[in-house]
């Protein structure tokens, strides 16, 4: 079920560590709510370092640099519904 996914890439988002990237189909992957999404990004944005790469709004790409391309020292991670 979608709910079980998300639950499974939760327990993945606490072994992200700086400069690695997260990649969701959508925003609403983060969380079941504005306040959930929005601390979500916060922990793994601000606390971790982790960039977030959000499919359908390119806009939220977080990744640094002008080419917004992870390097070969990032480990990706993709959680979809």
């Amino acid at each position: 079920t979608p709910l079980s996914r998300l639950k499974a890439c939760q327990r993945k988002w606490g072994n992200f560590k700086f400069r690695d990237v997260l990649v969701v189909k959508s925003i609403d992957r983060l969380g079941r709510d504005y306040d959930d999404i929005i601390e979500q990004w916060r922990r793994l944005t601000k606390e971790r370092g982790v960039d977030i790469v959000v499919l359908d709004m390119p806009i939220l790409d977080t990744r640094r640099g002008p080419t917004a391309s992870p390097d070969s020292s990032s480990r990706t991670s993709c959680c979809s519904s």
